[in-house]
């Protein structure tokens, strides 16, 4: 497949995130027009992320509970059944 749109150099990179300037005493400089902006929306992101990951996390314990919890009832199923009478023959 073709890209349909191509990549905005402006977008990311050295001269859109850092700043345009720095003090000669050590100062931080204020921030860009667009670069809260960018943090807010970083930062929205990544607490996405890690909600999904717990999310997923969670998928996975109770999918292998429910596998354990299977694996029980057919056990007990399995002993629950008519089982031979008498001495074993070797």
């Amino acid at each position: 497949m073709c890209k349909l749109f191509k990549v905005n150099p402006t977008k990311f990179g050295p001269l859109t995130n850092f700043p345009d300037y720095t003090f000669m005493d050590g100062r931080p400089t204020p921030l860009g027009a667009h670069q809260k902006k960018r943090m807010e929306q970083q930062r929205v992101i990544a607490e996405k992320i890690v909600s999904l990951n717990k999310e997923i996390a969670f998928a996975k314990e109770r999918h292998a509970r429910i596998l354990r919890e299977k694996e029980l009832q057919q056990k007990s199923i399995q002993e629950g059944k008519l089982k031979e009478k008498g001495h074993l023959m070797l």
